[in-house]
């Protein structure tokens, strides 16, 4: 799949956000994922109506191919065999993760079972209308513009986002901005020349230092249907891979921007 951004358009509020990852890079990602966090998989195998359980030992991108501990309950280990077309499916982070291969090779250790799994064809990548929250990269800039109720404008840079509320990195602000303050204006820059307004609080206040800006974390409010479903796509754009050097393309804004 390619790392453009997806279209951003007015639509009614979805139950979630479904892509196919195909890419190597975005497949690897994922399954390094189910490996690092110990996700259990519940596998199905063809021809075989019980689901047995296991979890992935190892990640080999480079002959793209994956390591299968044996399966519990103990019977399932019986069941499997080589090129049985076996389903996969797993939550990782708020997201459910599915797809398809077969065994290739069989192996043992301590007489102990494991499998070398090829990667599939691709992984159906479903997230779930919740509070996911993706990090910024460090390398990548998103505007956000906010408003106090006084009129200040205030400049900073979005670190990370969920459809629930955002931190914020506020650099070379002078306002200070206190736990409890309500902005009536945020305006987000998405790529694609996407905006998302919201009004929203601040839940927490990290106060700048003599080398250090002021971050904020807020709460939104008053988030449509819309906006919420941009803010899940661009989640969803974050967590999967995109091609070396392809930087995201947030809206270019000014601080003269109207507020309104």
């Amino acid at each position: 799949m390619s790392g453009a951004m997806p279209h951003l358009g007015d639509a009614a509020e979805p139950a979630g956000i479904s892509q196919a990852i195909s890419s190597r890079a975005g497949i690897t990602l994922l399954l390094e994922r189910l490996r690092q966090q110990h996700c259990l998989l519940a596998i199905n195998v063809a021809g075989d109506g019980t689901t047995f359980s296991s979890v992935i030992l190892e990640v080999e991108p480079q002959r793209r191919y994956f390591v299968l501990d044996a399966l519990a309950p103990a019977a399932g280990n019986h069941v499997l065999s080589r090129d049985r077309q076996l389903h996969f499916a797993a939550r990782s982070d708020g997201v459910d993760l599915s797809f398809r291969s077969k065994v290739n090779a069989i192996g043992e250790q301590s007489g102990t079972a494991f499998y070398r799994v090829p990667y599939p064809a691709e992984i159906d990548y479903h997230q779930k209308r919740q509070y996911r929250r993706a990090q910024i990269p460090l390398s990548q800039c998103v505007p956000i513009l906010l408003r106090t109720e006084q009129g200040d404008i205030i400049r900073g840079e979005l670190r990370d986002i969920s459809t629930g509320g955002c931190s914020v990195r506020l650099a070379g602000s002078t306002v200070d901005l206190a736990e409890r303050d309500i902005l009536p204006r945020c305006v987000i820059a998405l790529p694609a020349a996407t905006r998302v307004t919201a009004t929203v609080e601040i839940c927490h206040s990290a106060p700048r230092g003599a080398r250090r800006p002021q971050r904020i974390g807020a709460r939104f409010y008053n988030l449509s249907q819309g906006d919420e479903r941009r803010i899940a796509q661009f989640i969803a754009y974050l967590d999967r891979d995109r091609p070396a050097g392809q930087e995201l393309s947030p809206l270019s804004m000014n601080l003269t921007e109207p507020m309104a």
